[in-house]
């Protein structure tokens, strides 16, 4: 055990005190503390342990709580409108008639005895994961509960746009964007075993790729248009094969198991997801320009 967990938590008036002076409490011992009623509204929590820890009736509206261990935590009748609850472990939580408004629990884990019965849950955001966690009763939601959440679950959207039939699209798109590079790569490599070069007339393989690459196939001089367009094509390759790759990973995963794998789209994949976005309609306008001039040659009557 770590000097954090053998500590015993802060008293109350400390804890009151604390707060008033710097709302971050990270640096505090609350594990198996009795704060009922406390008002520690926007404070900091996030990874905190906050096991068994009783915050009955106490206000953490807009608090950051991401991360914090709290299981087996009395949170009946607690104010937490807005909080940021993200990643947080709340395996048999007691959460009766607490304020959720609003609140971010995706990603958190739950377990059937986790009890949410008379919570105010409008807006909750939640994911497929936490509520199969929860079980066949969903913590003591009702029906009308249920409706009123709004469920997140960023595995459906990557799978939405880069699983099943799109994982074929994509990879499809990306040969296509390859084939030209690997068909010179090829064409030049067969070149050379028939007829072998003699210096000064030979250059490395790589050498060719780059040179083919930085002119746009034109072989003289750099054509900066063409090595940005590439550039981003590339980026935008890289980002669809991850994406695919994940979304197919995420899918066997879920299958072996029977429950979705948490998953949050930040970080790589936040960038690499609305990456994708961005860089298809990119594409999709130099597509319809290139169409444009196409159309606008001149040809015989």
């Amino acid at each position: 055990m770590n000097d954090l967990q053998e500590a015993e938590p802060i008293g109350r008036e400390d804890l009151t005190r604390h707060y008033g002076q710097n709302k971050d409490l990270r640096s505090l011992c609350l594990r198996d503390g009795k704060y009922a009623s406390i008002q520690l509204a926007g404070a900091r929590l996030d990874g905190m342990n906050l096991r068994r820890t009783v915050l009955q009736d106490a206000n953490l509206n807009n608090s950051q709580l991401v991360d914090v261990v709290a299981v087996r935590a009395i949170l009946t009748a607690a104010k937490l409108n807005n909080a940021d609850l993200r990643n947080a472990d709340l395996r048999d939580a007691q959460l009766l008639s607490a304020d959720l408004t609003g609140a971010d629990v995706r990603g958190a884990s739950f377990t059937p005895e986790t009890n949410l019965k008379g919570a105010l849950v409008q807006g909750l955001k939640i994911d497929r994961r936490a509520l199969r966690m929860l079980g066949d009763s969903h913590g003591g939601l009702t029906a009308a509960d249920l409706a009123a959440l709004d469920v997140h679950d960023d595995q459906v959207k990557l799978t939405t746009s880069f699983g099943g039939f799109w994982s074929l699209v994509h990879l499809i798109a990306v040969t296509v964007f390859l084939l030209p590079y690997l068909a010179f790569a090829v064409r030049r490599y067969v070149a050379a075993q028939i007829v072998p070069c003699e210096p000064p007339m030979c250059t490395t393989l790589r050498q060719a790729i780059w040179n083919y690459i930085v002119t746009g196939g034109q072989g003289t001089q750099t054509d900066w248009l063409a090595l940005g367009i590439f550039s981003l094509l590339l980026l935008y390759s890289v980002f669809r094969v991850s994406l695919v790759y994940k979304s197919r990973s995420l899918s066997l995963a879920e299958a072996a198991v029977g429950l979705p794998r948490q998953f949050v789209l930040r970080g790589y994949w936040w960038v690499a997801y609305y990456g994708c976005q961005f860089l298809f309609l990119l594409n999709l306008f130099l597509v319809l320009i290139h169409a444009y001039h196409l159309l606008d040659t001149q040809v015989h009557k």
